[in-house]
């Protein structure tokens, strides 16, 4: 079983590290049986970490859990206690027919058993940064719709009750509608609307990855008050880790950490993004990894106007 570290618990999270690369003295074996987790703790500085998983040279195909830290916050956040972002994706051109039938299912999400809400829904979405083979690079007219449960169960529950997502019409995957629910490790300001969804794909060296982007990275969002980190998958292809209800964009054998991060707008996302140490950060990291970069601002009227339907250039 994976440390329960991994899930988050407010500010009380342990501080892990990546090993050299050419230093495998630290892999513990354990029992000759499969996927037996390891971990190595380092220290006990507070702060969320990315978790990323490993197959050991060995035979056995033995799995290990290595973590290295992707926050500390400055200020206490009110830690996640099993609740769920589900997240919905669709074209653009389908926008007026999915806020309809966000509309009349939202009285239905609050219903006892569920107990959710609809943030609202993104009519835009910057592409910032697109991996190669990524659908995010093939098109640009995407919207996102977000909703939150207090457990991924109950995220379940609604899917499979609720009427408007079991009618025969309503558009299957193969239409580019997209829903999964990703686990939160604890919760954003409220107020805070903008979100930094980044995945980062062929990590060739954790330990640079670590030193000269994580830890660094960390401190710099720290200094803006960015809630960095409030999301974190280890790996995207586990059941346990990312919940396809209908399907996601990640692939199901994607090598790839993801991470949420959550700003006051897209203002103040652009003057951290534009900070030269942000910019030598973002070059260093772009050496070691293939990244998925997408900024969006989630607006909590649904009735708004449909989004464009010509596709940016």
């Amino acid at each position: 079983m994976a440390s329960k570290l991994d899930q988050g618990q407010g500010n009380d999270y342990s501080h892990y590290e990546f090993p050299d690369d050419n230093d495998d003295s630290w892999i513990t074996q354990g029992p000759k049986c499969p996927n037996i987790t390891h971990h190595r703790k380092v220290t006990n500085q507070p702060g969320p970490s990315l978790v990323g998983k490993m197959q050991s040279n060995s035979d056995q195909g033995h799995e290990m859990t290595i973590t290295i830290p992707v926050s500390r916050p400055k200020r206490t956040y009110p830690p996640a206690n099993g609740e769920v972002l589900v997240f919905m994706r669709y074209r653009k051109e389908m926008d007026r027919r999915m806020r309809n039938c966000i509309i009349r299912m939202k009285g239905r999400i609050r219903q006892p058993g569920t107990e959710g809400h609809c943030l609202g829904v993104a009519d835009r979405v910057h592409v910032l940064e697109c991996a190669a083979n990524s659908d995010w690079g093939t098109r640009s007219d995407w919207c996102l719709a977000l909703f939150m449960f207090p457990s991924e169960e109950k995220a379940r529950r609604w899917y499979f009750s609720e009427p408007e997502l079991r009618q025969p019409d309503f558009l299957p995957p193969s239409d580019s509608v997209q829903l999964f629910a990703m686990s939160l490790r604890y919760l954003p300001q409220p107020g805070k609307m903008t979100f930094n969804w980044m995945e980062l794909h062929n990590v060739r060296s954790r330990a640079f990855l670590q030193q000269e982007y994580v830890d660094k990275a960390a401190e710099a969002l720290d200094d803006d008050q960015v809630n960095h980190g409030v999301i974190f998958v280890q790996d995207p292809g586990s059941p346990s880790q990312l919940y396809r209800l209908k399907e996601a964009w990640i692939p199901h054998n994607a090598d790839a950490y993801c991470v949420v991060n959550v700003y006051d707008s897209e203002d103040q996302f652009r003057i951290v993004y534009e900070k030269k140490n942000y910019s030598e950060l973002q070059a260093k990291r772009s050496e070691v990894c293939d990244t998925v970069s997408l900024l969006f601002t989630v607006d909590p009227d649904v009735t708004g106007p449909p989004c464009h339907t010509s596709p940016r250039a």
